[in-house]
């Protein structure tokens, strides 16, 4: 069974990231723009690219974290008896210029919210 949408309704997609996606980003977007279909990411470098949006882990702070567990098993630390971790810090990332190509306007509280704005 399919649903009709509103009349005004808006379409959104959610791109999962996966290796065959990072190279293709710009095409990505640019392919979003044209159909004038708003994304949102898990990662700020697509928004960089032209994404609408993004909210997820902070690859920076993934990293300093697993330098850390690196830094620990080289000093002998047992990784079987190591806690597992998890992201602690997520990002949001919006990009201003392209809500408005897509004929959006994205609410002031979440622009206060972003640690990234593109305009």
């Amino acid at each position: 069974m399919y649903c009709t949408p509103a009349p005004n309704a808006i379409s959104i997609r959610s791109l999962q990231p996966c290796s065959s996606c990072e190279p293709a980003k710009e095409q990505l977007a640019t392919l979003s723009l044209r159909h004038k279909v708003p994304t949102i990411h898990q990662y700020r470098e697509f928004v960089e690219a032209g994404g609408l949006m993004a909210y997820g882990t902070d690859t920076s702070d993934l990293s300093r974290q697993v330098g850390a567990y690196t830094g620990r098993i080289l000093k002998g630390d047992n990784p079987a008896d190591m806690p597992v971790q998890q992201a602690t810090k997520v990002e949001l990332s919006i990009n201003l210029k392209t809500a408005k190509m897509l004929g959006l306007t994205i609410p002031l509280p979440l622009i206060a919210r972003a640690e990234q704005v593109i305009e």
